[in-house]
């Protein structure tokens, strides 16, 4: 779908975050404004999602892959009146686009200094977090809740670890009785050890991950890359204790 917008900008380049924008992290992709149209991501149906263009405050777009068309239409870009700002150590100097910070329906770089700015919509409770690459394990600051107000600006700072983290190298499903082995990626401690898919994890460091969510069990199960992590696994009713270092995922 083909977006008008106005001020009918000439180039401008934003983000659209897709979906439910309550909670990062978000599935959020690269948009590009040409000559006062911004293009939408396919859509066989109806696509939701909110557009934050530089400069300008974040705006909820609907758009529609039959129809070819946007609501609003024309999408009205106002300045920005409520900005978060603020700095994420351990996230300087640091490739571009491994560091990141979203919330409030948005995604902004940090710079070199480890710094960012963001406008948000004002008014409304969100979350903001910041996020790092490591291989292929996302790690988290920590959420913040915040409600910015108009003409607001808030100052968030986040820390991330210091160390490269690290993983077991498993996919995984939550389960009544632990968290069931999906795939083991070649290379992992978890492949050199033998794990398999149909595998249960029933048992991180002493702690029972039975009814665990994903989220707390990836917080346990993972650390700074090359430290150990001890697991209990159930293979068809059989237990057996095993050590695993964690180990950055390429």
């Amino acid at each position: 779908a083909t977006c008008r917008v106005e001020p009918p900008l000439d180039h401008a380049q934003g983000t659209l975050t897709l979906g439910d924008a309550a909670s990062p992290p978000y599935e959020a992709v690269p948009v590009e404004i040409v000559d006062g149209a911004l293009q939408a991501p396919p859509a066989r149906r109806l696509g939701a999602g909110v557009l934050t263009i530089e400069g300008y405050a974040p705006v909820r777009i609907l758009w529609s892959g039959s129809a070819q068309g946007c609501a609003p239409d024309p999408i009205h870009l106002v300045p920005g009146d409520a900005w978060i700002t603020g700095r994420v150590r351990h996230g300087e100097h640091q490739p571009e686009g491994r560091v990141w910070v979203e919330g409030c329906g948005t995604r902004v770089p940090v710079d070199e200094d480890g710094a960012y700015a963001m406008s948000v919509l004002a008014g409304e409770p969100c979350t903001v977090d910041a996020f790092r690459s490591d291989g292929r394990l996302l790690v988290s600051a920590g959420p913040a809740s915040v409600t910015p107000l108009a003409g607001q600006e808030v100052v968030l700072d986040f820390t991330l670890p210091e160390a490269a983290q690290g993983g077991l190298g498993v996919t995984i499903r939550a389960a009544d009785d632990g968290m069931h082995v999906l795939n083991v990626m070649p290379g992992s401690a978890a492949a050199e050890l033998g794990l398999a898919p149909g595998d249960v994890l029933v048992e991180v460091d002493g702690t029972l991950v039975a009814g665990m969510d994903i989220r707390s069990f990836v917080d346990l199960a993972t650390g700074p890359a090359g430290t150990d992590v001890d697991v209990v696994v159930d293979r068809d009713g059989e237990r057996e204790r095993l050590t695993l270092d964690r180990r950055l995922l390429q």
